[in-house]
Order: C-alpha cells, then sequence, then structure tokens
C-alpha cells in the first residue's frame, strides 16, 4: 500500500493567487465550469479554507513555481472575482515528487473522488505499474486515453482496468487490451465507435475465453466487412441485449461470434463455440 504522502511536513503561508501554477498531470482533465461560477457567485474568501501547494525548486534551491495540489477551483475562483490580485491560505509542501504529488491529490480527493479518467492520469504520472501497462497497450496502436468523444480516443477507463486485471488473472499473452486493440485498430482504424466500453469488453473476454483458438487475421478481416461498422454492431447488440436480458457486451460477443463462424463451413475445426454468457 502507497505511504500517504500527506503526512509530509508543510509550512502556512499567504500566496498570491498569481503565483499559484496547475501542472496538469497531477490535476484533472479540467475544472467544472458550475462549480467555479457558483464559487464566484457565492465568494467569501474566509470560506476557501486551505489550498495545498507544492513548492517546486531545482537542484541549485532556486523556486521554479508553486504547483496546486488541491484546490484548483477555489484557486480559479479567487482569481475571477479578484481580477487576479487576490491570496490564498496555502500549506505548502516541499521536495515531493512527481509520484508524491500525484498521490497527494489523490490522497486530498478521495471524499470528493476525480473521474475515472483523471485519477489513471494522476496515476500515470505516479508510475502507478499498472496504469502505465494499461497507457503502453492503448497508446501502441495509435489511440489516446481521453474524455473527449473523437476519432483515436479511448473514453471507456474503467473497462480498460477490468480487461487488465482480468489479463493479469489468466496470464493472457499476448494481454487482453493489446490484442483487442490491434483487432478494432486493423478492423476499423481509430474509429471512436470501436473503442465503446460493450465492444471492448465483448473482444477482450471472447479472447480469454478462446485463446489461440481465434484465428486473429480472419477475425480482423471478417470485422472490416460486419455491415455498418461498429456502429452497427453496437446497435444490434443492444436490441439482442434487450431480448435476451443480458449484457450488451455479452451480445457483442454473440454477434461477433456467429459472425467470425458465418463464412466458415459446417463443423470447422476453426469455427468458434457458440457465444452463450450473458454476464
Amino acid at each position: 500500500m502507497p505511504r500517504n504522502v500527506t503526512e509530509h511536513t508543510y509550512t502556512t503561508e499567504e500566496i498570491k493567487v498569481s503565483d499559484l501554477d496547475i501542472d496538469r498531470r497531477v490535476q484533472r482533465d479540467g475544472l467544472k465550469k458550475k462549480k467555479v461560477e457558483n464559487m464566484v457567485r457565492r465568494y467569501n474568501p474566509d470560506a476557501l479554507g486551505v489550498i495545498h501547494v507544492s513548492r517546486r525548486r531545482t537542484e541549485g534551491g532556486v523556486v521554479l513555481g508553486h504547483f496546486v495540489i488541491d484546490g484548483w477551483h477555489r484557486m480559479e475562483a479567487s482569481r475571477i472575482t479578484t481580477e487576479n490580485t487576490g491570496s490564498l491560505v496555502c500549506h505548502v509542501y516541499e521536495g515531493l515528487t512527481l509520484a508524491d504529488e500525484a498521490q497527494m491529490f489523490l490522497d486530498l480527493n478521495y471524499g470528493d473522488q476525480p473521474t475515472a479518467l483523471d485519477k489513471h492520469k494522476v496515476r500515470v504520472t505516479g508510475g502507478d505499474e499498472q496504469a502505465l501497462r494499461i497507457e503502453e497497450a492503448v497508446n501502441k496502436y495509435g489511440w489516446k486515453i481521453s474524455p473527449v468523444p473523437n476519432n483515436g480516443h479511448v473514453n471507456a477507463i474503467i473497462k480498460l482496468y477490468s480487461l487488465d486485471e482480468l489479463s493479469q488473472k489468466i496470464e493472457a499473452e499476448p494481454d487482453l487490451i493489446s490484442v483487442t486493440f490491434l483487432v478494432i485498430s486493423r478492423a476499423w482504424g481509430v474509429n471512436r465507435h470501436g473503442s465503446q466500453a460493450v465492444i471492448l469488453e465483448a473482444i477482450g473476454r471472447l479472447f480469454a475465453e478462446h485463446s489461440s483458438k481465434i484465428d486473429v487475421p480472419y477475425l480482423i478481416e471478417r470485422l472490416k466487412i460486419y455491415p455498418g461498422g461498429p456502429e452497427a454492431l453496437h446497435t444490434e447488440a443492444a436490441r439482442l441485449a434487450s431480448i435476451t436480458k443480458g449484457k450488451v457486451s455479452m451480445a457483442v460477443a454473440d454477434l461477433i461470434t456467429r459472425w467470425y463462424n458465418k463464412s466458415l463451413p459446417n463443423n470447422s475445426k476453426r469455427s468458434l463455440p457458440n457465444w452463450s454468457k450473458r454476464s
């Protein structure tokens, strides 16, 4: 279990908001606009509490800046209300590594949890082994983990962690995330509909179940010509799941299995067993 870095000693200082910095590597992906607006509307400097700050220095001791670990929204509300002239009471930590700052961000936000994507980003910054493994598996096929729903972006971070845990449990080789992204990338490019959680889970579970029995190049070629591509696959799976009362991801796995077997001769040794799982 990682040590709780909030046990580091600190000094209490008043620092101008204009002297506070943000490092996105140890922060959320962005501010919650409504939250800031509410703080500005009800602005009360006495109710802002204490901001947690890391004072970074060069090896020679020169101050590089004061980076907010916890309190970004409050800092922004103060900056707007005071037109960047106000100051905030800060707990100032010195000597923290980037990993320490990342862990402190998670510790201090335990009761106001960042999104799963925010937490993943901070875990990557902190050098977390699982987060780095997931990041590498996704990035090597040209994808990026991001909350923005664009082509080439993956939003389904919770599903990636689930697949990674399953992959480690069964000692999959290659790992489930890598082979899943190999398949969707070769079949559909970086079409964002191909990286939906239900499709990632379906393909990952297929490989977990059938392992080396799946002919990967053949599966890719079949998915390339799936009518309507990944978007249609998802729509059809949702319809099937509503009938079978199962999970949409399992319906995707069922449809892929049927499509994989469709062009093979009856009783072919290459065919996959019928997919019957619902959860």
